[in-house]
């Protein structure tokens, strides 16, 4: 993690941020054993700019895990690229589209990893049934629950990563080569589909 130079006051709530994350008892993740993957759905991150103090904590709670889907991300990167610097280099990102039509939002999905734990083998794609306009809501002829994400760096599923925003809020996932498309090396793990 890389904060930099801080207000006392970010400073402060970075401490007292770190020792609820340590009272939560999240289990590190273990090089060549296992990943911490988590989905977050941080609401309407960049419709409106975030304070300094707001990056750093965010940042600090995405840097828990090794694989993050963040759902509900606006079209506004701005307050992202603030948070990437603070996890550091080997953090990267992938993408989604938004639902171009206005019941969407302009929302999408944001995969970040770090490259020291997960490799991204370059499949990236988003699922989305078609939608009409039904009264004021955005309605679809064939419904997949949510808008499927689909992304090499995620383990959840055999055919890519499925993020959905009714998904458990982390899970710890081992790469044993079994259904989940896990693949070890001697320094990562490679989600394949």
């Amino acid at each position: 993690m890389h904060h930099g130079d801080v207000s006392p006051e970010i400073a402060q709530g970075l401490l007292t941020l770190q020792k609820s994350i340590a009272a939560a008892k999240i289990p590190p993740s273990k090089l060549d054993e296992t990943i911490n993957v988590a989905v977050w759905n941080i609401r309407e991150f960049g419709k409106v700019r975030r304070t300094d103090a707001a990056i750093h904590y965010i940042a600090e709670i995405l840097g828990q895990f090794d694989l993050i889907a963040l759902v509900e991300l606006r079209n506004d990167l701005t307050d992202l690229g603030r948070v990437l610097p603070i996890l550091g280099p080997s953090w990267d990102v992938v993408y989604s589209d938004w639902i171009d039509d206005p019941g969407g939002n302009k929302e999408r999905t944001a995969f970040l990893f770090d490259r020291r734990a997960v490799t991204f083998n370059g499949l990236a794609a988003e699922v989305d049934a078609p939608r009409s306009k039904d009264k004021s809501e955005y309605l679809t002829s064939q419904s997949f629950g949510r808008a499927t994400s689909i992304s090499s760096p995620s383990p959840l599923t055999h055919a890519g990563a499925i993020a959905l925003r009714a998904a458990r809020p982390s899970c710890k996932c081992s790469p044993t080569g079994s259904t989940t498309g896990l693949k070890t090396s001697s320094s990562k793990t490679t989600i394949s589909s």
